[in-house]
């Protein structure tokens, strides 16, 4: 193998995330082993990245396994992710249906009331106009001379209230003749 094939063969595997990396790192224990020695990621078993590799040229590479990605794990996670949002979008759907099933009843019973309402008020517009004279006509009067007794005795208050700060401020406030 030439250089460069051994190089583009090592870069094929970085970008494969191929586990025969470790064959590789195998290889080269004993540089790995002075380079990674210092890393304490490996030392409690819950490695972040995977231990550096030496490539043909002599240049260290790291891979993460969080960045190298099969296309196959790729689709995965957009499939999990699609499906997340159709189930969002399904539960936002949902809410808002029983929201306007909610206003559609709430506005259903409003509606029926006001027509109870008006039927309520066009009975006792016809009750007021002649069904019931006798009995109505009676109330009516009554009412009628009630309220009218009502504002005789509001304007006569109104007047007592007015003449007695007229009082007041005459007592007060004497005018002097000269």
């Amino acid at each position: 193998m030439t250089r460069g094939s051994r190089h583009a063969a090592s870069s094929a595997r970085d970008q494969e995330g191929d586990s025969s990396n470790t064959n590789n790192n195998n290889n080269n224990k004993d540089t790995n082993v002075k380079e990674s020695s210092g890393d304490k990621s490996l030392a409690n078993n819950t490695p972040t990245t995977l231990p550096p590799i030496t490539s043909a040229s002599g240049t260290l590479s790291t891979q993460t396994p969080s960045t190298t990605l099969s296309k196959r794990q790729k689709k995965v996670n957009i499939d999990v992710r699609r499906k997340q949002n159709r189930d969002a979008a399904a539960r936002h759907r949902q809410r808002q249906q029983s929201r306007l099933d909610e206003l559609t009843f709430k506005e259903a019973v409003l509606r029926q009331r006001v027509t109870e309402l008006k039927s309520e008020i066009n009975a006792l517009k016809t009750a007021r106009e002649g069904q019931q004279t006798a009995q109505y006509d009676t109330f009516t009067a009554a009412l009628l001379s009630t309220m009218e007794a009502v504002d005789v005795l509001q304007a006569n208050l109104l007047q007592a209230s007015h003449d007695s700060l007229q009082l007041i401020t005459d007592v007060s406030y004497p005018i002097i003749v000269q």
